[in-house]
Order: C-alpha cells, then structure tokens, then sequence
C-alpha cells in the first residue's frame, strides 16, 4: 500500500454511526489532520486481515471505500474531501491457496494445530509457499520433513516462507498400577512413521516380576493403533537422600527392587558395628523413584566404603588394619605407622596406611603401629623343620627384596626361607642364619627327675627324633626325654642314658600342737635326723601340713606328730622308687592303752605336690586321703605317747574312735577293722595314765559319730581341736 496516515482506530470510535453515511463520513474526515490525506480503517469488523490486502490508493478526489463481504474495512480521504466530492467503492481481493499434506505421512494423521480449519494468510504471505514442518519431537532425522504446505493461486511466489511446527495429535497413557515417574516425554515421543502403532516403553526389567510392565505409552488419536511396539526401556531416576547429619560417604546402595515397591521411600541404616552396644540406628540414606510414596521400608544396614592408601615409599607392601570405626570416626582420615621395629635406627615416625571415607576430612586420627603383610615360602629341604622366623625385625628398606634365610653351623649354605613383602622383588638378599627349635618332650610318668636336653641335632640327623633313656637297676628301658626340630620324625635315635639324681635325704617335720612331751620328742628325733625342721603350734591339721610341704625343699617329706616317741634303730633313710614317689607311706606305731600296732600316729612321708595342690581338706583323715596312693609300711616306727595330760589323751581317744567307725561303716566285713575297733574300746590297761580320759574319749567320739554318721560336715569337727576343748571342757568335771 501507498504509504498514508492511518487515523489511530480508538480515534475513529469517537464517531458514532446515526444513521446516515454522509454525516457519519463527514464527522470522520474532521478528525483527521489538516491538509493531509489518510485512512481511517473500520474498528467493529469481525475479521481484520482483508485491510492488509490494500495494495495501493488510485488517483481521485473522491473517498475511496474498500469493502469485503459487505463490510467496510476502510476508507480513504483525500485533502479537502466534502461529501459533494462523491465515493469510489473498490471491493478486497483476497489470493486463493493451494493445500498439500506429505504424502510421506499417515493420511489419516491430524495435528494439534487445525493449520487447514483456521489458518488464514496475510497480505505479506500472499506471494510465498508456506511450509510448515514436522515437530522435532518426532523426527529423528537430520533434517527437517515437512508435513503441510499451501501456495497462492494465480500470483508469482516469491520464495518459500517457513511457518514453524505442527505436531501430531498423540495421546499419552500412564500405568495406573505403576508410580508415576519423573519423565522427560519430549525426548520420548516416537518417530512420525511409527504413530500407526500403540508405541510404548517397558519398565527396566530389573524392576519386574512376571511379565512386562508398560510405564507410559503413546498412540496416535486419529486412528486404531495397527500393532504394539517396545521404544525402550524406563528406569525410574530415583532421588537419594544422605544424612546431613554425618559426613558425605561413597555408599553402594542396591536399587533393583521388584515394581511394588517402587511406590515407597527406601531407607538404610548405618552398619552395627560403627555403633556403639545399646546406640539407636543411624539412617545414612533415603531413595524413592516417585514423588507421591506410599509410605517408607526399611533396607537393612549398609557399610560406607572407603579408600585405602599404602606409603608409596615402602615399595609397594600392603598392610591389614583394624576397621574397628564409629560413626564418629566416619569425617576424619585415619593414619597407621610402620612398627618401630621396622625402622629402629629412624626417630621419626614413618606413615604406613591411610583410610579415608569421605573427601571433606575433618582432620586425622591416629592409630597403632602395623607390620606389613608378607608371603612365606619354606625350602623344600628346611621345611619340616621347626624355626621361629624373626621376620618383625626385617628393616623397611628391605621389603623391595625377597628376603633369604639359611641354616646356621651348617658348612654349606642350606636355604631356610624367602620372604617376600611386594609382589614383584627387585632381587635377593640373604638377611642372616637361624637355627631349628628343638620340642622336648619329657615322660610325665618318671617325675621329679632334674634334667637338662643340652643338646643340638646334627643337620644330618635332622629327620629324627632323638631320645634318651632312664638307667635302671633292673635295666627296664624307660624313655626319659625326647628332642626333635622337624614336625615329622622318621624314627628315633639315642642320644644317652640318665641316671636319676635323687635327694641325699628327704626332710624332716616335727608337727607339735601344745604336746606336753613335744620337747623332748623333738629332741630325738634331731639326733636321729640333724636336718630335721618343726612346726610349732600352727592351728589345724591340714595348714600345719600345708605350711611343711612349702617349706619343704625335697620332693617328699617326713612327717612326725609332736606326741610321737621314736623307738630305737628307726631312721629316715628310706628312698621310694622314681615311679613310687607319687605314694604316701605310714609306719607302724605302738598304742601305750591297748598295745595295738598300726598306722595311728606313725611316722608318715608325704608327696610334697600333694600339699601344694590340695585347696582345702575335707575328709576325716588326712593321711590317707591326701594321695591315691597309700603304703603301710611293715615297722614300728614310734610309741604315740598322747596320754601326757587329760585333754590330749581324750582327744586322741575321740578322734581315733570316730574314724575307726567311720572306716568299718565303709568297709563292714573287714575283719581287721573290726578287730581293732573291739580292741581300742575295750581292753584298755587301766594302770596307763589317764586311763579314764581315754576311756571317755571312746564313749564320746562314738555317741557323737552315732548322731552324726550321715553329715560329713559334722564329723571333721574332730579335726578341729578347738571344738575339742571346747566338747572336753563341758565334761571334765563328770569324767573327774
């Protein structure tokens, strides 16, 4: 169009129609500008587009009237129009076009755009192919594919004009059994030639159970879907939460979960052994692939991972630490050194290991010295031998090396073994000699026989067991000591025989409790014994004994009661065997009441160890309960002269009472049993002095067994000998 002042159309509202075309005309011309043609353009039509097809004004004086459809759209007044001047009505051409869809394309395809239904061109398009173009969405291709064109009818075109998009009418179907899932749609819209098709995408197998689960698919509106086709495969981008609470770890979190549970929020917890016994569980992560959960389940535990760093400059050794971590050691970098012992000439600490679980460190903790992890190989002809390796003491600077043992005071060198702390050694080296460790082991039957194995296997012998043996009297062959330094023997050697070294003589005791002949009793017995030693006045039997046997410097000793009159030619001389040792030994002794000549108040020679080992002592009679082993020796060592004064004699009376019941109640038909339990009652030489305490002493130590026969508790009150006095104090006036 001619270039003209076009009157602002809110300007031209001002004009109200009233009916008549002249007026109206003339109202609308006064509001124009002076001496100026212009144009005032119709402000009510319905459609505006035909005033921009006004390509040019002709020449005239009168007002120019465009119309179309029976509407004005626009007029034209010249400078100084009057109505007199007169109209020229000229109607709007508007070009016709031409419709094409890609034959390419479905014929059955619509689009979200009704480009065909509503789309009108303007003036500036009028002389131009428009082409408008596949959306990108569903074209796959490098270049674009048009989908609609349309071209003027009868006009030159003047180029091809390019009007954008048009999309495909699709509709998009969620799984209503699936959660749904964050998805980018735009990249998943199918390609414009697969739209005959229900195009679909399967959830991530490892989501599934029994059959192919869809997530979204997408179908074209305008037509019955031919077929089914698989796009590709969703998996769910899950969201994951850490704990702010502790510090940012490398965790490996298993999200293969069956589609069920992919509605909930998964949670886990810090592995128990970062907790303290007793200390709550501490989540570390959250993950849920849907917005809308369901709720929240429970993972189990996890463990942060963690990075391991080994000291460069060692060479390449590892190292086994202790993880022993809380939760509160997760922020820090933890840090071993090599074992002093590695190093011992360095002041300085030299780093070994680091373990580091998350980047941002909160600084350093420190932990205890490590000793680098190694591989042993043992010569083939060493390697039955028994060596203590000093392999701790392998100094830093050696560990690039396989480090070569060999066997000392041996003529050639014979390899031990190679110890190698890296994988790849740059070479030998030879780090010194050691010797086998021999094992003896000693015959637990022969005891008390001081030996010393001062010996070294010769290397030739190497395979045997070397062995010695007891020099017997009746020349029995008995092993003594046995010495090896390989784990599989092939047979044995002699080495010697040992004589067994027994004590010049064994010790001596004289236990004595208040006796009023003990003086004189001690006193013989130091003639016949020199050597002898006392024990005076020590409350209870077991603990005067007990006392003896730690004071004792013989593996047995003798033991004489302080009431104990040694008769003539009896001496301390006797020597067990070496396998008899283990026995005690009681002598005869004579009874001054009823001349009876048994094992009461003899001499006794006791197994030391016996005593050592005993705890406490419970039984009625110490002497023959205190081995498994008993010996009554056939001589008269001593007369029991106990009858010194009342209290003595009745406690004699009532002990030896009780435990000959004791022993008869055990053993009912031993005849000698009986026969000394008649005789200590009842022939009593009644000119012995005391001969009534010793008679009372009979009566009561056999009311008091006959009340307490069945409490052995109650018995053994008759080795306490101020429980005694105590019962003897109650009836000394009666017995006077």
């Amino acid at each position: 169009m001619t270039e003209c002042y076009l009157l602002d159309p809110e300007i031209v509202k001002q004009v109200e129609w009233q009916g008549d075309a002249e007026t109206y005309d003339s109202e609308l011309r006064a509001l124009g500008p002076i001496g100026e043609p212009f144009i005032a353009q119709n402000p009510y039509v319905s459609d505006s587009r035909p005033f921009y097809f006004i390509d040019q004004i002709p020449e005239t004086e009168q007002c120019i009237v465009w119309m179309y459809r029976e509407e004005w759209q626009a007029k034209y007044f010249p400078v100084d129009w009057q109505p007199s001047d007169g109209y020229l009505t000229l109607e709007i051409q508007i070009p016709q076009f031409i419709w094409r869809k890609n034959s390419d394309l479905d014929r059955a395809m619509t689009f979200e755009e009704n480009i065909f239904g509503t789309f009108k061109p303007d003036s500036w398009q009028a002389q131009h192919e428009l082409i408008w173009y596949m959306d990108p969405r569903f074209n796959p291709l490098d270049d674009k594919v048009w989908a609609i064109s349309c071209k003027p009818v009868g006009k030159p075109i003047l180029g091809i004009m390019d009007m954008g998009y048009v999309t495909p009418e699709v509709e998009i179907e969620y799984n209503p059994d699936l959660p749904k899932f964050e998805l980018d749609l735009d990249a998943m819209m199918p390609a414009y030639w697969e739209l005959i098709n229900t195009c679909a995408y399967r959830l991530d197998p490892i989501y599934e159970t029994e059959q192919p689960l869809y997530v979204v698919q997408i179908k074209p509106k305008y037509r019955a879907p031919k077929s089914w086709t698989w796009m590709g495969v969703i998996t769910p981008s899950w969201k994951v939460t850490a704990n702010k609470d502790l510090p940012e770890l490398d965790l490996e979190l298993n999200l293969d979960f069956a589609w069920h549970d992919l509605f909930y929020e998964h949670v886990w917890f810090l592995d128990n052994n970062f907790l303290y016994p007793g200390q709550e569980d501490i989540w570390v992560v959250k993950a849920k692939a849907t917005t809308n959960c369901l709720g929240t389940k429970r993972q189990g535990l996890i463990s942060p991972k963690y990075k391991k760093i080994v000291n460069p400059d060692l060479g390449g050794v590892d190292f086994t630490l202790d993880k022993n971590f809380k939760v509160e050691d997760l922020g820090y970098e933890h840090l071993w050194y090599l074992h002093k012992d590695h190093h011992p000439d360095s002041e300085q600490l030299i780093w070994a290991a680091k373990i580091i679980f998350t980047q941002n460190v909160l600084g350093q903790k420190h932990h205890q010295e490590v000793r680098p992890n190694y591989v042993q190989r043992l010569a083939t002809e060493t390697k039955d031998l028994v060596f203590e390796l000093d392999i701790d003491k392998i100094p830093y600077y050696d560990f690039i090396y396989t480090n070569c043992l060999y066997m000392k005071n041996v003529k050639a060198d014979v390899l031990v073994a190679e110890i190698d702390f890296v994988t790849d050694p740059q070479g030998s080296k030879n780090i010194g000699y050691i010797s086998p460790i021999p094992t003896i082991e000693y015959n637990t039957d022969v005891k008390n026989i001081k030996f010393n194995a001062d010996y070294e296997i010769p290397f030739d012998d190497r395979n045997y067991k070397h062995v010695w043996y007891l020099k017997n009297a009746d020349k029995t062959l008995i092993w003594l000591a046995r010495m090896s330094i390989t784990r599989k023997p092939k047979g044995e050697k002699l080495v010697g025989y040992v004589e067994p070294i027994l004590p010049k003589h064994l010790d001596v005791f004289f236990i004595s409790y208040k006796e009023k002949n003990a003086e004189s009793n001690w006193i013989r017995v130091k003639k016949v014994a020199p050597w002898a030693k006392r024990i005076k006045d020590v409350n209870g039997i077991f603990a005067a004994h007990k006392l003896a046997a730690r004071q004792s410097e013989t593996d047995m000793f003798y033991v004489v009661d302080g009431d104990a009159y040694l008769v003539d030619g009896f001496t301390f001389d006797f020597q067990p065997g070496i396998f008899e040792r283990d026995f005690t030994y009681i002598w005869m002794t004579t009874n001054p009441f009823n001349n009876l000549s048994y094992g009461y108040g003899g001499v006794k020679l006791f197994n030391r160890n016996n005593f050592l080992n005993a705890k406490k002592w419970t039984t009625l009679d110490l002497t023959t309960t205190i081995s498994k082993h008993v010996k009554i020796m056939n001589k008269v060592s001593n007369i029991t002269r106990f009858n010194t004064d009342e209290f003595s004699t009745w406690r004699s009376a009532v002990r030896e009472t009780v435990k000959l019941l004791h022993n008869l109640a055990a053993d009912p038909d031993n005849k000698e049993q009986k026969e000394r339990l008649r005789v200590w009652e009842t022939e009593i030489d009644t000119r012995a002095k005391y001969a009534k305490f010793f008679r009372d002493g009979c009566e009561f130590g056999r009311d008091f067994y006959k009340g307490n026969n069945k409490n052995t508790n109650l018995l053994v009150k008759i080795n306490d000998f101020a429980w005694l006095r105590s019962q003897f104090d109650t009836r000394i006036i009666n017995i006077s």
